[in-house]
């Protein structure tokens, strides 16, 4: 597996996205993937919960999350709404800069029925797992690397 750090974005009221809420969801997960062939260990390390972009209800976009859609837009070309993409990305910009950081990410990003995955930046996907690898490869028809 990767050495990763996962991290959940808040976009709801607290008491409906908790670390033990997150615990479930992660086993049901493990469970219907194992239906279909696919096991997968659990996360290793803590569940990561950010609750700062949450915003004060929810579906209010907040000042971050309209600043982030703008950037993903503008830089990349990705078209985020403001509910839980664009939240994600306002995290994803926020932890980035921050001291000790890692350098590289990966924005998974599952918001609507986007036939094809929009790759950008560094689109080397040669040192991942072959698993997620061949999942990126099937969605993507790419070669496992193609920079630029």
């Amino acid at each position: 597996g990767l050495d990763s750090e996962l991290i959940a974005v808040r976009v709801v009221e607290r008491p409906l996205c908790n670390g033990w809420l997150l615990r479930l969801l992660t086993r049901r997960c493990q469970r219907l993937l194992a239906r279909h062939g696919e096991k997968i260990a659990a996360p290793r390390g803590p569940l990561i919960v950010d609750h700062d972009h949450a915003g004060p209800r929810y579906g209010a976009p907040t000042e971050a999350a309209l600043v982030a859609t703008e950037i993903a837009a503008g830089e990349e070309g990705l078209h985020l709404e403001t509910t839980y993409s664009g939240k994600a990305m306002a995290a994803l910009i926020a932890r980035s800069g921050a001291p000790g950081r890692p350098r590289r990410f990966l924005f998974w990003n599952t918001h609507g029925g986007r036939a094809e995955p929009q790759i950008t930046g560094n689109k080397d996907i040669s040192s991942l797992p072959d698993k997620i690898a061949s999942w990126i490869e099937a969605a993507w028809g790419g070669p496992r690397s193609a920079a630029g």
